[in-house]
């Protein structure tokens, strides 16, 4: 009795939950499908989780056609949406579940444009449009599937102020900066997305709207709207969360570049004191570095583990010059200095060191790791000998 009655109260909560969701969507003046063989909430919602998913929101797609399936679960629609989310292999899985006899004319239109192939998507896509033209689904289904960039624009002209313009406005405006229209232009690409958050607060208009900040170099603005995106839909699997932390990154690009020179410079005292511990530390644990020397002998794989049977003391090694090249993520970086210092293998006579040095690094864990080192010997100029190896470089 206790379980029943707690099922019940789920429910109640549930259907309440959507009641209102519901009303908040009947805000919305266009629909994609305006004749949908579901009853009227569900409706609603199945047109809610189209905008969705034509706006690059899966999860939320998903949730939302299945919600419309709670409220009334013969809706085709939703049926539909779920197959056009699903990988290649689960479609079949969802279709099984629809009626075909009662579809209304878009939804049928929408059902062969999922069934088609990825070759075939394109032709079937604007078979299907030329016949009912005036629907938004079937619009932005061709106009994307054959990148028909004007067919796009039209189509955010047709619907802005509609939720339904969402998706449109948001690819015209990769389109705008990607140079579709003509020579990139990121401020026009920044108004239609200023209008696009206007109209509907949206987890992916906020990232494009962090990319496209990326793109232009302000990371500031674009880790604070990546912000949003993640806040509104952040957990463990958010699609955000990525870029969210690439874009933290680039904003502490100065303080990375300040870390990575600081290691280079411990681990050629490492070097310098054959600190073994040190060394290790700096490599990732069950992989080993590569290392290229420069007395010009051939590269090899490094054991920072194992000590070194070499007559060679080093009286000075440091590193002058440094610079730091991020790769786009932030996690990988290319360090280029010049290694001077000295050394002497007697005892007695001291050598000048001079050389050019490139190292790689990678963000493991959380640490910087060194993957790659390459010394160079400078024009008159002398590294290592070359009967020394291992880690004298």
């Amino acid at each position: 009795m206790y379980s029943r009655k707690l099922n019940i109260g789920i429910m109640r909560t549930i259907a309440f939950s959507l009641c209102l969701f519901a009303l908040s969507v009947t805000q919305v003046h266009a629909q994609w499908v305006e004749s949908a063989s579901c009853d009227e909430l569900s409706s609603r919602l199945a047109n809610k989780a189209i905008t969705h998913l034509l706006n690059l929101e899966p999860l939320s797609a998903v949730a939302t056609a299945e919600a419309a399936l709670i409220v009334d679960n013969s809706c085709a629609l939703g049926h539909l949406i779920l197959a056009d989310a699903a990988i290649e292999r689960d479609k079949q899985l969802h279709l099984d579940n629809l009626s075909k006899a009662g579809l209304s004319s878009v939804e049928s239109s929408y059902l062969k444009i999922i069934l088609s192939s990825d070759e075939e998507r394109p032709a079937v896509a604007e078979d299907v449009f030329k016949k009912s033209s005036d629907n938004a689904l079937l619009h932005f289904k061709y106009a994307s599937s054959n990148q028909d960039w004007d067919s796009m624009l039209d189509g955010a002209k047709q619907h802005v102020g509609s939720e339904v313009s969402l998706p449109f406005l948001n690819t015209v405006a990769y389109g705008y900066s990607g140079g579709q229209y003509g020579e990139p232009n990121y401020d026009r690409a920044m108004e239609l997305l200023d209008i696009a958050i206007t109209i509907q607060e949206s987890p992916n208009i906020r990232d494009s709207r962090a990319e496209h900040f990326a793109n232009m170099g302000d990371f500031e603005s674009a880790f604070e709207e990546q912000l949003h995106a993640y806040a509104s839909n952040g957990n463990a699997g958010s699609p955000y969360r990525t870029n969210l932390v690439k874009y933290y990154r680039a904003t502490q690009h100065e303080q990375l570049q300040s870390e990575l020179k600081a290691l280079v410079q411990k681990r050629m005292d490492a070097t310098r004191e054959n600190d073994r511990e040190v060394l290790q530390e700096l490599t990732v644990e069950g992989y080993s570095a590569v290392a290229c020397n420069s007395n010009l002998e051939a590269c090899y794989v490094t054991d920072p583990s194992v000590e070194p049977n070499i007559n060679l003391e080093w009286l000075s090694f440091e590193a002058n010059n440094m610079e730091v090249y991020f790769n786009g993520n932030f996690d990988n970086a290319i360090i280029t200095f010049d290694a001077n210092g000295s050394y002497t293998t007697t005892g007695e006579v001291v050598t000048n060191y001079s050389t050019r040095v490139s190292e790689v690094w990678s963000l493991e864990e959380g640490a910087w790791k060194m993957w790659l080192s390459n010394y160079a010997p400078k024009p008159d100029a002398s590294g290592i000998p070359s009967s020394l190896s291992s880690i004298y470089y």
